[in-house]
């Protein structure tokens, strides 16, 4: 649920790639059934003000995105975006009380309709 901001940094012994992290998403996407639900928490900025930028425009204007070297990477308003391509937001769990290392948790469902041109 929550190694995906880990995918590409080489920490656990996984190969240098700056796009590891999406690329197992879209894997992700990929090999399942149409309408799955994917469950994820990672680090989004949000955890710092409470408010997640889930769309272009919050993004702007709330936090921003950070790579800790190999230690994990934060989600904000450039990274997520494309992180959760294909993917529509269900809804977010968030408990009244969470460590300062907890994320909040998403529920996406799969987009499977082709968008014509």
């Amino acid at each position: 649920m929550s190694s995906v901001e880990h995918s590409g940094l080489g920490r656990y012994n996984d190969g240098l790639n700056p796009w590891g992290d999406i690329l197992a998403i879209a894997r992700t996407w990929c090999i399942s059934a149409p309408d799955a639900r994917l469950v994820i928490a990672v680090p989004t900025a949000s955890q710092f003000n409470f408010q997640e930028p889930l769309t272009d425009a919050l993004g702007q204007r709330r936090g921003r995105d950070v790579l800790e070297w190999n230690a994990h990477r934060t989600y904000g308003p450039v990274r997520y975006p494309y992180l959760m391509a294909n993917w529509e937001l269900d809804r977010r769990i968030q408990g009244d009380s969470r460590p300062a290392w907890g994320h909040t948790v998403y529920v996406f469902t799969k987009v499977s309709r082709m968008v014509e041109a």
